[in-house]
């Protein structure tokens, strides 16, 4: 607590601001470690400020205002604040400096959050887009829609099997090429073979 009481007015506030920012980010952390935000079972709000849009909440598709980088701002700029004061900068160079500091991290982390969402993909298979692709028959496929067999094709970059049926005169035998011509139901495509 000497500490403390030896510390000017400025000094205090910027250490508390560098300090309560400090902490939020180390819960946060903690959070995403055990599985409590991001990503996990629980529930958790997206942390977005309602700012208006066109403002200074976005540039480039990057959201500045985010919890994330504001507590980047706050911790990074609150230290060194507090560092360049304790080097005998004046509170207003102290200031400048320490706000300059946490914009420009506050930027890099809304930058790199923006960068990693573009990793995310919901990573299901959407059958109508099958439609036109050609494929294989996997399990013979009987004619006039009489039954129910399977082909195998690439997807959205995956190699997926999935039930056909076909309105062919004849049976598809495996090996056979065939188009994909329609979707009857979400586990099940119409195809024709091609010659």
């Amino acid at each position: 607590m000497s500490w403390w009481n030896s510390l000017e007015l400025f000094e205090q506030i910027v250490a508390g601001i560098a300090m309560t920012g400090s902490v939020l980010v180390l819960l946060q952390v903690l959070m995403l470690f055990f599985g409590i935000a991001g990503g996990s079972d629980i529930d958790v709000p997206d942390h977005e400020f309602d700012v208006p849009s066109g403002e200074l909440s976005d540039f480039g598709g990057i959201r500045f205002f985010s919890l994330r980088a504001v507590l980047a701002f706050l911790t990074m700029g609150g230290w060194v604040a507090y560092y360049a004061s304790q080097q005998g900068a004046s509170p207003l160079l102290a200031s400048v400096i320490g706000i300059f500091v946490g914009a420009v991290t506050g930027f890099l982390v809304a930058y790199a959050l923006q960068q990693t969402s573009k990793l995310v993909s919901s990573g299901n298979i959407d059958y109508a887009n099958s439609i036109g692709l050609m494929g294989s028959v996997y399990i013979p496929i009987p004619a006039k829609r009489q039954g129910r067999g399977k082909i195998t094709l690439t997807l959205q970059e995956r190699f997926v099997e999935i039930d056909a049926i076909t309105d062919s005169e004849k049976p598809l035998r495996t090996g056979t090429a065939v188009r994909v011509t329609g979707k009857l139901s979400d586990d099940t495509l119409i195809v024709s073979p091609e010659f």
